[in-house]
């Protein structure tokens, strides 16, 4: 059984890292687009809305990379599975006003947006960030100690 959760557990590792690299590549190489995207939301003002399209991206590539170094993976997945819950409230949000709007995860999508599916997307992609931070396990985690 250990044989078959670790598998799982580097499955999805890979898997998350890879969704996660694509995302933002796609974001590093159009940041005016991902800009507009989040301007749609209608969440942020502009100058955090600048900050978070240009520094984003860079963050989704740095902890895709640690997500497949073991010692880092959980506190990469713990990271991401506090950014997949914001992104998730932004959608539902977006959502209940009734804004049509492209969800700038994956670059510019199709209007009419299918909301169900981002909320169950988002959803599986947080279950298994939460379930790669929590088989991880601490001797996976960088060593810290803290000192009084």
């Amino acid at each position: 059984m250990a044989g078959f959760q670790t598998v799982t557990l580097w499955s999805l590792r890979i898997v998350m890292a890879g969704l996660f690299l694509y995302a933002g590549a796609i974001k590093v190489m159009s940041p005016g687009a991902f800009l507009a995207d989040i301007e749609s939301y209608r969440i942020l003002p502009y100058q955090p809305s600048l900050i978070v399209a240009l520094y984003l991206p860079f963050l989704e590539i740095a902890l895709a990379i640690a997500l497949l170094i073991p010692r880092w993976s959980r506190p990469s997945a713990l990271i991401l599975s506090a950014m997949l819950f914001v992104f998730l409230v932004a959608i539902i949000s977006a959502w209940m006003r009734g804004l049509d709007i492209s969800c700038g995860c994956f670059g510019k999508q199709e209007v009419n947006t299918n909301y169900p599916w981002l909320v169950i997307r988002d959803l599986l992609m947080l279950g298994a960030s939460v379930w790669i931070s929590i088989r991880s396990g601490l001797k996976d985690t960088p060593n810290v100690v803290l000192k009084e």
